[in-house]
C-alpha cells in the first residue's frame, strides 16, 4: 500500500508538470493561429497589389489564383530559409 502511494505522488507531479507544459503549448498555438488568421487578408491584399503591379492582370479570378500562387511560393521560400538557418551544425569539422 505504501509503494502505491509513493508512485501516485511521483507520477502525479510528473503529470501536473506535463499538463502545464501542454497547456502552455496549447495557448501559444491558439494565439499564433488567431494572429495568423487576422493577418491573412492583409497579406493577401498586399500580395494582390504586387501581382497586379508586375503582371497587369485585369480578371479578378486569374488575379486571385496568381496571388495565391505567389503567396504560396513566397511562404515556401521563407520556410526553407528558416529551416536552413536553424539547422543543427554538423559534428564534422
Amino acid at each position: 500500500m505504501g509503494r502505491g502511494l509513493v508512485d501516485f505522488i511521483i507520477h502525479g507531479r510528473n503529470f501536473r508538470k506535463d499538463f502545464r507544459r501542454q497547456m502552455k503549448t496549447l495557448v501559444v498555438v491558439g494565439a499564433g493561429f488567431t494572429i495568423a488568421f487576422t493577418w491573412r487578408q492583409t497579406v493577401f491584399d498586399v500580395s494582390e497589389r504586387l501581382v497586379r503591379f508586375f503582371m497587369n492582370i485585369k480578371d479578378s479570378s486569374i488575379l486571385s489564383v496568381s496571388t495565391s500562387i505567389f503567396t504560396t511560393l513566397f511562404s515556401l521560400l521563407f520556410v526553407l530559409l528558416v529551416i536552413y538557418l536553424l539547422k543543427e551544425p554538423s559534428a564534422e569539422y
